[in-house]
C-alpha cells in the first residue's frame, strides 16, 4: 500500500472507488481501535481490508455492458422473426430463398437462415451441379463498441465466412448497414424494414477491380 493510501486512513480523505464502502471499512477500523490500538502493521492490515471490501462492492454495483445477462433486445431486427419468401436478383441470376429468422442462444444473436429452393433447369450428362446454396447468419450486438456484429456462415466454407460484418442503424432507424472487409475489399449489406407493407429489402454492394461500387444483389423479403 503506497504512502497516499496510508495518510488516507489517518485523515478523512479515501480513494473514491466506493465512498459507502470505504465508510463501512472506516468504521469497522474505529470501532476496532476502541476496543484495542491498532498497531502499524494491524492499521496497514485493516485498511487493506477495508479498501478491498470497498472494491469488492463497487464491482458488484456496476451493471453489466455485455454479457450472459444482458440480452440482445432490438425492436427493428424483432420484425425480422418469422418465415420468409426472399425474390431478386444475385450476381446477374434471379433466385428464390426460403427464410427463417428467430432469436437463439440466450436471446444473444438473431439466427437467419437461408435456403435456395430457386428451380433449376435439367443439367445434361457430365455437367457439374452445384450445391444448393444455404446459410446461416447470426447478429448480435456490442453494447460496448456500439455496433451490431454479424456472422456469415454459408455453403462457401470457412474462408469465404472469416470476416465479421460490423453495422450500424440508418435511414431513420429503418436499416442497418452491415460492412464486412474482405481480402477482396470492402463489401455492404444493408436491411431495411419496409412498415408500411411489412417487407424488407436487401441490398449487397462492393467495389470492383476499379474500386467502383457494384450492386451485387437486390432482395426482397414477403411473409410467408
Amino acid at each position: 500500500m503506497n504512502s497516499d493510501c496510508r495518510k488516507g486512513l489517518n485523515s478523512s480523505h479515501f480513494a473514491s472507488v466506493d465512498e459507502a464502502g470505504v465508510a463501512r471499512g472506516r468504521l469497522d477500523i474505529r470501532k476496532a481501535a476502541h476496543k484495542k490500538p491498532l498497531t502499524g502493521t494491524s492499521q496497514s492490515a485493516a485498511f487493506n481490508y477495508a479498501y478491498k471490501d470497498a472494491l469488492s462492492l463497487s464491482a458488484q454495483d456496476t451493471p453489466e455492458v455485455d454479457g450472459e445477462h444482458v440480452q440482445f433486445q432490438d425492436s427493428l431486427l424483432e420484425n425480422l422473426v418469422g418465415s420468409w419468401k426472399v425474390t431478386g436478383m444475385i450476381a446477374g441470376q434471379r433466385i428464390e430463398h426460403d427464410c427463417n429468422a428467430g432469436w437463439v442462444l440466450n436471446h444473444q444473436f438473431l439466427n437467419v437462415h437461408f435456403l435456395d429452393v430457386t428451380q433449376r433447369r435439367v443439367m445434361r450428362a457430365g455437367e457439374r451441379q452445384d450445391p444448393r446454396y444455404e446459410a446461416d447468419v447470426f447478429i448480435g450486438y456490442d453494447n460496448m463498441s456500439e455496433r451490431y456484429v454479424a456472422h456469415w456462415l454459408d455453403t462457401f466454407g470457412g474462408r469465404f465466412s472469416e470476416v465479421l460484418g460490423y453495422g450500424t442503424r440508418m435511414n431513420r432507424g429503418h436499416s442497418i448497414r452491415f460492412v464486412f472487409e474482405g481480402g477482396s475489399g470492402p463489401l455492404h449489406n444493408t436491411v431495411t424494414w419496409n412498415r408500411n407493407d411489412g417487407t424488407w429489402t436487401m441490398v449487397i454492394t462492393q467495389k470492383d477491380s476499379k474500386a467502383k461500387w457494384q450492386t451485387f444483389a437486390s432482395e426482397l423479403f414477403k411473409k410467408s
